[in-house]
């Protein structure tokens, strides 16, 4: 969606929106960040872990339903920082798609397959998650002509991590609304009685001061 370099982000600093209809029943809400660096990745962690509090509200609309990580499959291997920011955008139940870019090209098989094997043992990002795509159709030097694919499988997941997402988040979200309401309920019923009480004997609180000034006196 953003404009791409090469071997380079050149996306800038910050998050960008998009709005991409899809069909006619569904439009997708895109929110992009700059590229990942290595010696960035503090910062870029402190920007989305803001942005993922900002959409962690009870308003389904406003869910992150899928977090996309791309990852280049020519660079044949997968960064320790790309692990831990894949396993912390996932650690609140936020669903991760890690899509592996140019696969497409010449020999790359074993490499897909060792970045897979990586993920999914020290990320906890499923197989079906992972995603294989090439952007652009071209030609290489052996004549053959590659197409695109993997957007459809991408749009199938968001879709399918929208109704999990749901699943997964409405239960804590209910018992929290729940315990939100008991914990008022209770406070309410403390200030009747108190209420009550006092009213009943107006001397008791005098009394219960008094008594714990003595307590005081008597604890030194």
């Amino acid at each position: 969606m953003m404009k791409t370099g090469a071997g380079r982000p050149v996306t800038g600093m910050g998050i960008f929106t998009e709005t991409i209809p899809l069909s006619p029943e569904l439009v997708l809400h895109l929110y992009d960040s700059w590229g990942l660096e290595a010696d960035k990745s503090e910062s870029w962690k402190a920007l989305i872990q803001e942005v993922l509090e900002q959409h962690d509200v009870r308003e389904i609309k406003d869910w992150f339903h899928t977090i996309i990580y791309c990852l280049s499959a020519k660079a044949a291997r997968v960064e320790d920082f790309d692990l831990d920011m894949i396993k912390a955008l996932g650690k609140d139940g936020n669903p991760v798609l890690v899509v592996l870019t140019h696969c497409d090209v010449m020999n790359v098989e074993t490499a897909i397959a060792a970045m897979r094997t990586a993920i999914t043992t020290k990320t906890g990002v499923h197989n079906r998650d992972i995603i294989e795509v090439a952007s652009h159709a071209k030609i290489l030097l052996s004549g053959k002509t590659t197409q695109t694919f993997g957007k459809e499988k991408i749009i199938h997941r968001i879709k399918v991590n929208l109704l999990d997402s749901i699943s997964g988040k409405m239960p804590q979200i209910l018992a929290a609304i729940g315990q939100e309401k008991i914990n008022n309920w209770f406070k309410d019923c403390q200030e009747v009685v108190q209420q009550q009480v006092s009213f009943l004997n107006p001397t008791s609180g005098k009394k219960e001061v008094s008594r714990n000034e003595y307590f005081d006196i008597y604890a030194q």
